[in-house]
C-alpha cells in the first residue's frame, strides 16, 4: 500500500506586495521610505509600517485616524510633520549607507540616541493565529509603548541589525532604496528604471540627437538611391 504524500504547508502570506520582477517584498522600513508621503496618506503609510513590524494587529476595526491617535511623539500627539521628519532621516541614513557600501559611526549614533530614550520600554511575545488552515501559527515580538519616535527608530534598528551594507542600494533613476537578492551587479530597482535612465542619459549627452540626425541622413541617402521615376 502506497503512503499518501504529506501536503507541504504554505508559508504565511505577507500583506506586502511582491517586489519588482516577482521578487520577495521589500523590508517594511524601505517600503516606508520609498512610498510617497502626504497629508492625505501619512497615517495609512505609518500604520502599514507598524503592522508589518508587528507593533499593531494586521487588521483593526478602528479607522486609521483613530488607530493612530493613541500614539505620541516625544510626549505630544503624533503629526504629519513628525512622520515626515523621521522618514527623511531614515532615507538619508540608508541612502548614505547605499552610496558608501558600509556603515559610518554617526549612522548608528543617530539611532542609538533615539533608542536610549526608551528607558524601561517593555516587549511582549504574542501569538498570531493564522487566518487560514494551511498557514503556520507565528509569534510576534510586540513593543509595549505608544511613542512613535521610539517605534520607528526600533524598526530602523531592526532592519540595520545583521544587514550586509553592500546589499543596500539606491536606484539612480527613481531614487528608491532596495536590497539585492544576492551579491550580484544590479544598479536599478526595476527594468523600467534601467531603460528610463539610459534613455535620459542619451538625451542629456546629445547621443540621442546624434543618432536621430544620422538616421535621417541614412533615410535620405536610401531615398536618393532609389529607382528613377518612369
Amino acid at each position: 500500500m502506497r503512503a499518501t504524500p504529506r501536503r507541504r504547508k504554505k508559508a504565511p502570506a505577507s500583506d506586502a506586495p511582491p517586489g519588482p520582477g516577482g521578487e520577495s517584498p521589500p523590508p517594511a522600513i524601505l517600503e516606508f521610505c520609498n512610498a510617497p508621503l502626504s497629508l492625505a496618506n501619512w497615517q495609512a503609510q505609518c500604520l502599514r509600517l507598524l503592522r508589518r513590524e508587528g507593533v499593531l494587529p494586521a487588521s483593526s476595526p478602528e479607522g486609521e485616524e483613530a488607530s493612530l491617535s493613541r500614539f505620541t511623539f516625544r510626549g505630544s500627539r503624533a503629526t504629519f510633520g513628525n512622520v515626515a521628519f523621521l522618514r527623511e532621516r531614515f532615507s538619508e541614513i540608508f541612502g548614505e549607507i547605499a552610496g558608501r557600501g558600509r556603515f559610518a559611526p554617526r549612522h548608528l549614533e543617530l539611532i542609538n540616541a533615539a533608542l536610549s530614550q526608551a528607558r524601561g520600554m517593555r516587549f511582549r511575545l504574542e501569538r498570531r493565529f493564522p487566518a487560514r488552515r494551511d498557514e503556520e501559527e507565528t509569534v510576534l515580538l510586540r513593543p509595549q509603548t505608544f511613542d512613535l519616535d521610539l517605534l520607528l527608530h526600533f524598526a530602523a534598528a531592526r532592519f540595520l541589525s545583521g544587514l550586509d551594507p553592500r546589499r543596500l542600494r539606491r536606484c539612480p533613476q527613481c531614487g528608491a532604496l532596495f536590497l539585492l537578492e544576492a551579491m550580484r551587479r544590479k544598479r536599478f530597482c526595476t527594468p523600467g528604471c534601467r531603460s528610463g535612465y539610459h534613455n535620459r542619459v542619451r538625451v542629456e549627452t546629445g547621443r540621442q540627437a546624434l543618432y536621430m540626425r544620422r538616421r535621417r541622413e541614412r533615410i535620405r541617402r536610401r531615398a536618393g538611391a532609389g529607382p528613377s521615376p518612369p
